[in-house]
């Protein structure tokens, strides 16, 4: 046997879902945010061991500032060598990042 959906009785009619829909209200404008500060390319007072090159990298005002307390012979992080075939890692100090020209 093959079940079949029973006929609708004359008369009744289908109840209708009717949905109300609510409008949020809108969220408050946000300020608009500073404008990014350009990094400037420093190249630290630190070459290379191996090959003797400068690294040259991006960094912000921020950061300078931020390695303005620090003593100069203080290990702030290190830098791998870029160039082909060297590869050195090697230790950049505060004083390196403040003598940059």
């Amino acid at each position: 046997m093959i079940a079949v959906p029973a006929l609708p009785e004359p008369g009744v009619h289908p109840r209708r879902v009717v949905r109300r829909v609510l409008r949020r209200p809108a969220a408050p404008a946000l300020p608009p945010a500073p404008e990014p500060q350009e990094p400037r390319l420093l190249r630290p007072a630190a070459t290379c061991p191996r090959c003797g090159a400068r690294p040259a990298m991006r960094v912000t005002d921020a950061i300078i500032g931020a390695l303005a307390g620090h003593p100069g012979d203080e290990r702030v992080g290190t830098y791998q060598c870029q160039r082909r075939g060297c590869g050195a890692i090697y230790d950049l100090t505060a004083s390196a990042y403040l003598q940059a020209s």
